[in-house]
């Protein structure tokens, strides 16, 4: 009897641990959060009318999908949410866990972002910096020149280490991006040349930095990733990076480029923001990956969300947002 006893007390404990290591769902008696979201849907309108709504239908369902993947990867549990379509409305309920300290505007910022995952590769700043400031040692030259070098912080490797590679131009405030657009805009230089801004690193960082991408269309387009995960910066505990898989198909085109393109820079962009730079320094076999930064824990679960969640396949509009009881 002792000893049936002392087996039924420790299958209670494990039970009680087994609760407490799996995230709660909480009750939905509790006020919960509704959204009302709007697909896009221009142009499905104009085909017959059976074909409009199985498509509108179809879009509904992929959206609901990349939705629902988007918010586990947040790290909001199943048991938190519901999703429910109707034609092109697809309506949210999310009860908000009370350790949860996810703003409710940071889950609609993923939920409405595109998705749109893209490799570039990045021109040897070696090469473009001089066709930006022909004459590094001196930016007073000029009018155009003299207010470039105010707006846009040049990168002190380019300035302090002229024979290397550094893979990117400067860094600026967002709010001078536009005008440094239209500066760089005047200036004679390569045909495929285009300019990327990076994402905020963090929500209080007002600078964004200047790469110089290479190429009319992406070395790598719509890639599509089995997983993405959060992991500490093993050099800087207070730092997240994002690992993700790519499946068989991308991960072959990866190994080309990466084999094509050793000791040059490539840029991954998230809906046309660098996200980092990678330096290649071998060919990848594998399809892994990793993004490196200075990311908090939120902002790399953001970005994560955003890799593994897919391409949202059409924008997606709040026409309602309430708190119900």
């Amino acid at each position: 009897m002792r000893a049936l006893r002392l087996l039924q007390i420790l299958f209670s404990i494990f039970i009680i641990q087994l609760y407490a290591c799996k995230p709660h769902a909480v009750p939905r008696t509790k006020p919960h959060t509704l959204i009302v979201l709007e697909l896009d849907t221009a142009g499905f309108y104009k085909q017959p009318a059976a074909s409009s709504t199985a498509n509108i239908r179809h879009l509904s369902e992929k959206a609901a999908d990349v939705i629902m993947q988007r918010l586990i990867k947040l790290g909001i549990d199943e048991r938190n949410f519901e999703l429910s379509e109707e034609m092109n409305l697809i309506t949210l309920k999310l009860w908000q866990p009370p350790n949860n300290s996810l703003p409710i505007d940071n889950i609609l910022k993923v939920l409405q972002a595109k998705g749109k995952l893209e490799f570039w590769n990045v021109y040897d700043t070696r090469r473009i910096f001089p066709m930006i400031f022909p004459d590094k040692n001196n930016f007073e030259n000029d009018s155009i020149h003299k207010v470039l070098s105010k707006l846009l912080n040049i990168s002190s490797q380019i300035i302090q280490e002229p024979g290397k590679n550094a893979n990117y131009i400067g860094d600026a405030r967002i709010a001078d991006t536009c005008s440094i657009n239209a500066i760089l805009s005047k200036f004679i230089l390569p045909p495929d040349l285009h300019f990327l801004w990076s994402i905020r690193r963090q929500s209080w960082d007002e600078s964004v930095i200047l790469y110089p991408a290479k190429g009319h269309y992406p070395s790598l387009l719509n890639p599509v990733i089995t997983d993405a995960e959060i992991a500490i910066d093993p050099n800087f505990e207070k730092w997240y990076n994002i690992k993700f898989i790519m499946d068989s198909a991308t991960a072959f085109k990866w190994k080309r480029i990466t084999n094509e393109n050793h000791e040059q820079n490539i840029a991954i962009t998230i809906d046309n923001n660098v996200v980092t730079s990678l330096f290649i320094q071998g060919t990848v076999e594998n399809g892994n990956c990793a993004i490196y930064g200075s990311f908090t824990k939120e902002k790399a679960n953001e970005i994560a969300a955003l890799i593994a969640g897919g391409k949202m396949p059409t924008a997606l509009n709040i026409v309602e947002q309430k708190i119900e009881n």
